[in-house]
């Protein structure tokens, strides 16, 4: 009996944590959007701190968009290989990792760390 309530208090407390983090995510995400919102420098000025990071991004991407489609350009064209081995070498382990991270910073961090606690299980 004294081993089943010690279970249950260890699951209670788990959960007790982790509606702690999902709460501090959530205070988290409304003082950034509360920051954000209190601050008013003008109409430009407001523009152009809110299209800063769309445009950074949009612009690496055209960057690395290119300078993976020059490379797949390069190996087919080039050194005569085939398309499917180009492309499997182009979507390599490394760009994967990039395309999942910013995938990841644009679209919340929930849906990783709940990848994250199911892979240290």
């Amino acid at each position: 009996m004294l081993e089943a309530k010690a279970k249950y208090a260890d699951k209670l407390s788990e959960l007790k944590i982790k509606e702690l983090d999902a709460q501090a995510d959530i205070v988290e995400s409304q003082s950034i959007y509360s920051h954000d919102s209190n601050l008013d420098s003008g109409k430009f000025v407001n523009a152009l701190r809110g299209s800063v990071r769309p445009i950074i991004t949009y612009a690496f991407f055209i960057l690395f968009a290119t300078v993976k489609g020059v490379t797949l350009y390069t190996m087919v064209n080039k050194e005569g290989m085939d398309l499917a081995a180009g492309l499997v070498a182009v979507w390599d382990p490394e760009t994967q990792a990039i395309f999942s991270a910013i995938i990841a910073f644009w679209f919340g961090n929930r849906a990783m760390s709940k990848a994250r606690a199911r892979v240290g299980k």
